[in-house]
């Protein structure tokens, strides 16, 4: 049983085949392409404050579109990318007035967060239907965590939703403009997943269905626990259940979303807080640690979380809500937040991330199947060894995972340690005589 729409981005990939020496070049690569990207975007918000007055909001949100667009836009063919555009504007208008009703009160803090918990869960459920739906949804979860992260104004204007527009314009036009002048080849469209038939829901609708409920569960928790920051919570919740690949792929990476949010938001909140609010240090630090962040996530989730998390600590110090006394509420809403998560994976239609491995290594399989064949014809067609590299990233992407099922000896998917790696290397082997 395959999770639908739940792979990650084709810059996942090369990093688990290469040495160390390799991903540090990888790592420079990666925080190249994402610089080049992130610092054109807050200029050109910068150069707008000529003559207008940019709200921080959408600074903020210009900036993290610049941070998470590039990865997206990289798995979508150039036809494609004009709906993107238009898809990822209407959805951080949308996630925005439903951020801007979560901070309101009374039954228009109801509203907003239900309206959020959906728009994440149908990010997630529309990448089912093929690769023009892939690629909204792809940018509907870009625009829910740019928005989660942004600060929103206690109430909704014109003027609140014409900057959303122009924060994911700004965005949208470095990131298309930087891929168009960068990219040689246009990437081929993922095949199909294979869609689960018979009594049980398709993986894709489940996976939906934990989110919305993951999403609004957080969002009543943290309005329970700590009304002043709920972005901690639900963020948390959001990251680590949006492209899940399975139940024991929720708890591996919620753990590392844990240990590196602790990491980062201690270390930052320890160092933003010996400086005043406004302190322009801080803005330093914000894109310091994204230009890290970018080159260390080829190494681990975990060194992401960590980065993305001091980010936004220095992000918060920078608007006045600093200092060690905020710690506390920082790391309580991040395990509130992974433990809904987790709940939601595990007792919420749960999907068996054994399931998903072996139906990765049965597509692995079938894909060499298909080489071979053809290999004593004479003729390898580019389409089947498309097919064959997209299968074996697949099931690469599933390995961290069930390394960490083994070494801590829980779970069934552990004993598929050695197989997954067998079938990888015979895979490489293919690919290899096949270059």
């Amino acid at each position: 049983m395959a999770a639908q729409g739940t792979s990650p981005l084709p810059s996942d990939v090369p990093a688990m085949r290469a040495g160390w020496q390799g991903r540090v070049g990888l790592a420079l690569r990666s925080m190249l392409a994402t610089m080049v990207v992130v610092l054109p975007v807050f200029w050109t918000m910068g150069q707008l404050g000529r003559w207008w007055t940019p709200p921080l909001m959408a600074v903020v949100m210009a900036v993290m579109l610049g941070v998470s667009l590039p990865r997206v836009v990289d798995s979508i063919r150039r036809v494609r990318w004009a709906q993107a555009c238009v898809a990822l504007i209407v959805c951080v208008l949308v996630a925005g007035m439903a951020g801007v009703g979560s901070v309101a009160g009374g039954w228009w803090r109801v509203l907003g967060g239900g309206i959020f918990a959906l728009l994440a869960a149908w990010a997630t459920w529309v990448r089912r239907w093929g690769a023009a739906w892939r690629s909204v949804g792809l940018v509907a979860s870009v625009a829910v965590i740019s928005v989660l992260v942004s600060p929103m104004p206690s109430q909704a204007s014109w003027t609140t939703i014409g900057w959303m527009a122009l924060a994911g314009l700004v965005a949208c036009v470095w990131t298309v403009a930087v891929a168009f002048l960068s990219r040689s080849t246009d990437p081929s469209d993922p095949p199909p997943p294979a869609l689960a038939r018979g009594r049980r829901l398709l993986s894709s609708t489940r996976m939906a269905v934990q989110l919305l409920i993951a999403v609004g569960a957080a969002f009543v928790a943290a309005d329970l626990i700590d009304s002043a920051h709920l972005v901690w919570p639900v963020l948390t919740a959001v990251i680590v259940l949006t492209n899940n690949r399975g139940r024991g792929d929720v708890l591996w990476k919620g753990a590392q979303r844990l240990v590196g949010a602790l990491i980062g938001t201690v270390a930052a909140t320890l160092l933003v807080g010996a400086w005043p609010a406004g302190d322009s240090r801080s803005v330093v630090a914000i894109f310091v640690v994204i230009a890290v962040a970018a080159a260390v996530r080829v190494f681990g989730y975990v060194y992401w979380a960590a980065c993305v998390t001091a980010g936004l600590a220095f992000l918060y110090g920078y608007m006045g809500q600093g200092g060690v006394h905020l710690l506390g509420h920082r790391v309580l809403g991040i395990v509130v937040g992974g433990v809904i998560a987790a709940v939601a994976a595990w007792f919420v239609l749960p999907v068996r991330t054994t399931d998903v491995v072996r139906s990765r290594m049965g597509a692995v399989r079938s894909a060499m199947g298909v080489v071979a064949s053809e290999r004593s014809t004479g003729v390898v067609s580019q389409q089947s060894l498309t097919a064959l590299r997209e299968a074996r990233r697949q099931l690469a992407v599933m390995l961290p995972t069930v390394k960490a099922a083994k070494a801590v000896g829980i779970g069934s998917v552990r004993r598929l340690s050695v197989d997954v790696k067998k079938i990888l290397s015979a895979a490489d082997t293919v690919l290899d005589g096949s270059s």
